[in-house]
């Protein structure tokens, strides 16, 4: 399963590049836009994309703890992932942030907008069981996050930082051996 999505992470990003390239438009525009980096530059941008992944990460737990809805969520998480192997997490949670943010961001999002970008960001994230629909309202919201981190600083840094570690801190976190309680 690691092996294919990666596959499918690596079509995404070089699809994404050509889409860029057909369009006349040079393959840094899928990672800034033209003149709008602001204050603080880099390490600015690292800052609020730790500090938003943080948020969200902290955010999914307190829900994960006090509803049964995002215990199920998990738990679904948990069953459908277990394939992946812990030490694969950072290449998918790297290569899903990367391809996803320079597809939806960098590409779609200066095309269509941040609403339209953000719903079909919900819509790439439509499960097949009703019992995750509440996992494509979070990656609607997150469009929304993200989108607006893209248009608020020019760079899709923040936007990677952050869907990065939410990534890869749930994936380890849905991942882990449970306890006979939790199971």
């Amino acid at each position: 399963m690691s092996r294919t999505l990666r596959l499918l992470y690596l079509a995404m990003l070089l699809a994404t590049a050509g889409l860029q390239l057909i369009f006349g438009e040079p393959l840094i525009r899928l990672w800034q836009l033209p003149g709008t980096w602001t204050a603080g530059g880099l390490p600015m941008d690292l800052a609020i994309g730790f500090a938003l992944g943080l948020f969200t990460i902290g955010l999914n737990r307190l829900t994960s703890r006090y509803f049964r809805w995002a215990q199920n969520t998990d738990a679904e998480f948990q069953q459908m992932l277990a394939p992946v192997e812990a030490q694969d997490v950072f290449s998918f949670a790297a290569l899903s942030a990367l391809a996803e943010e320079c597809l939806f961001r960098g590409f779609l999002q200066p095309r269509f907008g941040l609403v339209a970008t953000s719903i079909a960001f919900g819509l790439a994230h439509l499960p097949q069981r009703r019992s995750l629909l509440p996992w494509t309202l979070a990656a609607v919201l997150m469009g929304f996050a993200f989108g607006a981190l893209f248009e608020l600083r020019g760079s899709l840094v923040a936007p990677v930082v952050a869907h990065f570690l939410i990534n890869y801190v749930n994936l380890h976190h849905i991942l882990r051996p449970r306890t006979p309680e939790e199971a």
